[in-house]
């Protein structure tokens, strides 16, 4: 008959060493998730997921979302944010499941909520650095800038029904031609109509970097 249900599956590539803890978490499964963020301070931004789960063993899914357990890449380890209830999220750094990528090491996390603690630029410091190197741009080298700009914030855009981690870099990529086009018109001395005529189009796709990203979300 057909098969109706969740089947799982996983690699043992050191010993049998971990298939208790593998079994002990097998039977939670996420099924999907929330995203939120929020500044504490200036110079931290913190991102959250707290991932949905159902479970195999449990009707109820009592419990469910503190046993769900997956594996991490070295760049989220060392964003983590540490946490005074032991219950949200548990790192399991002796737990050497052995499964390697071309970014380092996965390990193992047990929790239902991962939330990562970013070091924010001083914008300020670094936005004066921008504006500096941008008012020392020949006027003709900006405007070839930002006909570029204009050219390429129409071409490759995202697509909603894209994964989301390609999503994610297209998002970014115009948000970066998006900012890039800014700094040049704060700077830029040519005529008024000249550069109005480049902030419609860059006030246009700032509309559109918003509709992505809203619509995504």
């Amino acid at each position: 008959g057909t098969f109706k249900g969740v089947w799982r599956m996983t690699l043992l590539v050191n010993n049998n060493d971990e298939d208790n803890m593998l079994t002990e978490y097998a039977s939670v499964y996420p099924v999907g998730a929330k995203v939120s963020w929020k500044f504490p301070s200036q110079s931290i931004g913190t991102l959250q997921f707290q991932y949905q789960t159902q479970s195999m063993t449990n009707a109820d899914n009592d419990g469910a979302n503190n046993d769900l357990l997956m594996l991490a890449l070295p760049h989220h380890i060392r964003a983590f944010k540490s946490s005074d209830d032991p219950t949200t999220m548990r790192i399991l750094q002796d737990a050497n499941l052995g499964y390697g990528t071309i970014k380092g090491n996965l390990t193992a996390v047990v929790g239902s909520i991962w939330s990562y603690n970013y070091t924010l630029p001083s914008t300020i410091t670094e936005e004066e650095e921008e504006m500096d190197a941008v008012r020392n741009l020949d006027e003709s080298v900006k405007i070839i800038i930002l006909d570029q700009v204009i050219e390429d914030v129409t071409h490759v855009l995202p697509t909603l029904d894209e994964n989301v981690y390609g999503f994610g870099k297209q998002v970014a990529r115009l948000a970066q031609l998006v900012h890039i086009g800014h700094c040049l018109l704060q700077n830029n001395t040519n005529s008024s109509t000249t550069a109005t005529k480049y902030q419609v189009l860059l006030d246009q796709a700032t509309v559109s970097l918003h509709y992505f990203i809203t619509s995504f979300l």
